[in-house]
C-alpha cells in the first residue's frame, strides 16, 4: 500500500462517514429529542392536570366556605333577634314585678292607716 493509497482510503472513509454518519447522527438526535419531549410532557403534563384539579377543588372549597359564612351570619342574626326579644320580655316582666311590688305596699300602707 502506498502513501497515496492510504490517503485515498482515509478520504473514502471520511466521505462515507459524512454521507452516512451525519444523517444517522441527525436521526439519532431527533429520536433522542422526541423521547425527551415525551418524558417532559409526561412529567409536567400530569402535574398540570393535578394543578387544574387542585384549582377546581379550591374553587369548590371557597364556594362552600361562602355558603357556610352566609348560614353562620343568618344564625347569628337569628340568635341576636332572639336575645333582643328575650331581653325585651325580661324588661317587661321586671317592670310588671316592680309595679306589683309597689302596689301591695301602697295598699298595705293605706290599709294600716285606716
Amino acid at each position: 500500500m502506498s502513501p497515496g493509497d492510504l490517503t485515498d482510503t482515509i478520504q473514502l472513509a471520511v466521505l462515507l462517514v459524512v454521507i452516512f454518519g451525519i444523517p444517522a447522527a441527525g436521526k439519532f438526535a431527533k429520536t433522542y429529542l422526541d423521547h425527551r419531549e415525551r418524558m417532559v410532557q409526561a412529567q409536567f403534563g400530569g402535574q398540570s392536570t393535578e394543578i387544574a384539579n387542585l384549582r377546581q377543588e379550591i374553587a369548590q372549597l371557597r364556594l362552600e366556605l361562602s355558603t357556610l359564612r352566609d348560614t353562620s351570619t343568618q344564625y347569628d342574626m337569628s340568635i341576636q333577634s332572639n336575645i333582643d326579644e328575650i331581653q325585651h320580655r325580661l324588661t317587661t316582666v321586671e317592670t310588671r314585678a316592680r309595679a306589683a311590688q309597689s302596689e301591695p305596699q301602697l295598699t298595705r300602707t293605706v290599709g294600716r292607716t285606716e
